[in-house]
């Protein structure tokens, strides 16, 4: 049988998938670090966001690409892929740890999807009911800072009585959602202006993006956290774009404005949302740190660094990927008596060969040697069925 030895552009294996969540993990671990530090935060600035970024990327992508240098484990990835191809005996089937992982992997998301989806439609319905908020001069508040923005979008706004802070919801119609709360003229300004300006930056974008994340890896503790500073990131972006043309006083009064509505406010889900802010919210001490004292601005020469600085790390960890080695096996294949030939075969799985003894997978080898020469070639689409 003729079979096609060139390396594939892109290959999906358990290994990849593996060193796609380490990789990923780390970029966003070291994100979550500069976060949380004051002094981190100053030095990064908004381009945090890059790190983030990177980190989602790298979990879409769960690849072994055609320039990837493969590292070789001889005792925790050994130990580890044993595991994963470790075969269970399902009826008249046999079904390997990884094969089922992938199938709940699937059916999860596919369910989280289903949910999301029928929630969001149930939202959007409820949404499209509420009164209209016509306390202060709204129209001519959303015309201003319109002008201000150079923009021309219509913001439908609505009375959403049970919640106790500002939000926007929606993408291509947007409606910005007020409590039942009485305003200024001056804190409906800077409130109106902040969520706007999350619809002008394409912050529910953003948003939707990362729940799509947490769908697809529902079951990854670091999706929901990406998703978390992702939130926190897009409020500090927006703060600052709202106070920089403000001077000293102003830039206190919207702080105030933020206090204000945390006061009053209680912890709620905002899945479909974008709230002003959040009752006791660590993140809300930050944002007003970012204000005062100048976090968001970041020197050129240190933007090029940190934008380096990211773009290698991601192309770094798309570039390695760690496998299992079976020393025994590539050093002295004697060790080992010859398979029998009519039970016996090789898988192509890119560059390398799983090896199937009697029916069952045994390791995988990177250059066909004695004693596996006589043993026939498969792709993974031809399977031999073992009959005993």
């Amino acid at each position: 049988m003729a079979i096609n030895t060139s390396p594939a552009i892109m290959d999906f294996t358990p290994s990849s998938v593996l060193s796609c969540l380490g990789s990923s993990s780390l970029l966003l671990l070291l994100a979550w670090a500069l976060l949380r530090s004051d002094s981190g935060l100053r030095f990064v600035g908004k381009y945090i966001f890059f790190f983030l970024a990177a980190s989602l990327i790298r979990m879409l992508l769960p690849l072994e690409f055609h320039f990837t240098k493969s590292f070789y484990s001889k005792h925790v990835m050994t130990a580890v892929m044993d595991i994963l191809y470790f075969e269970i005996k399902v009826g008249a089937y046999r079904i390997a740890v990884y094969e089922a992982f992938f199938f709940l992997w699937i059916a999860g998301a596919a369910c989280r999807l289903f949910v999301t989806v029928r929630n969001y439609l149930h939202f959007s319905h409820f949404i499209s009911r509420l009164p209209g908020y016509f306390e202060g001069d709204v129209p001519f508040i959303m015309d201003k800072v319109n002008k201000e923005l150079g923009k021309h979008q219509k913001f439908d706004v609505r009375l959403l009585p049970y919640s106790e802070t500002p939000a926007i919801f929606g993408i291509a119609h947007p409606k910005i959602l007020m409590p039942a709360t009485h305003y200024e003229e001056e804190d409906l300004y800077y409130i109106l202006k902040h969520e706007m300006l999350h619809y002008y930056r394409h912050d529910m974008l953003i948003k939707l993006f990362c729940e799509g994340l947490c769908i697809i890896y529902w079951w990854n503790p670091c999706a929901y956290l990406l998703r978390k500073m992702t939130a926190r990131i897009i409020e500090i972006n927006v703060d600052n774009s709202v106070v920089g043309p403000l001077d000293g006083d102003r830039k206190t009064n919207y702080l105030k404005c933020i206090l204000k509505s945390m006061k009053t406010s209680r912890e709620q889900r905002a899945d479909f949302m974008i709230t002003f802010s959040a009752a006791k919210n660590p993140s809300v001490r930050q944002r007003f740190q970012c204000v005062l004292e100048g976090y968001w601005v970041t020197r050129k020469i240190r933007r090029v660094f940190i934008t380096v600085l990211a773009a290698l790390l991601f192309f770094l960890s798309i570039s390695v990927i760690f496998e299992a080695e079976y020393p025994l096996l590539d050093d002295d294949p004697d060790v080992f008596d010859y398979p029998n030939s009519e039970t016996s075969y090789l898988m192509k799985n890119g560059d390398d060969y799983e090896v199937y003894i009697d029916g069952e997978y045994m390791c995988k080898i990177r250059e066909l040697k004695e004693p596996f020469l006589e043993l026939n070639i498969y792709d993974k689409e031809e399977i031999p069925t073992n009959e005993k």
